[in-house]
């Protein structure tokens, strides 16, 4: 309900953001991957899923992209920097906005 949902969200994802790097790794992503090599690391797994969604979304420089549930926001960052596509990513963990705020947000031009 609205009236529970801000505390699940918080007690599930506003925990500690050093808790989801170690377990998550540089990425942040807590999604599948995509392994398409047996010897891929995760993070190359993770990397190789974001380029397979931008590749299915045809994306190309100017196009608008918006992200619900962007966690930690790597999969906007990685679309906009690799991409050149403006990216808005949703989250309603305060945590989560906190992170991307800090450790992936693009320069305001």
């Amino acid at each position: 309900t609205q009236t529970t949902s801000p505390s699940n969200i918080a007690h599930h994802y506003d925990i500690s953001a050093q808790l989801y790097e170690k377990m998550l790794g540089p990425t942040m992503m807590y999604t599948c991957a995509y392994f398409h090599h047996p010897d891929m690391s995760l993070d190359e797994a993770q990397r190789a899923k974001m380029q397979l969604v931008a590749k299915k979304l045809d994306l190309r420089p100017g196009l608008r992209v918006l992200d619900l549930g962007c966690g930690f926001g790597s999969m906007a960052h990685f679309l906009a920097e690799e991409y050149g596509v403006h990216v808005t990513g949703v989250t309603l963990s305060k945590d989560q906005v906190d992170y991307a705020h800090r450790n992936l947000a693009h320069p305001r031009h």
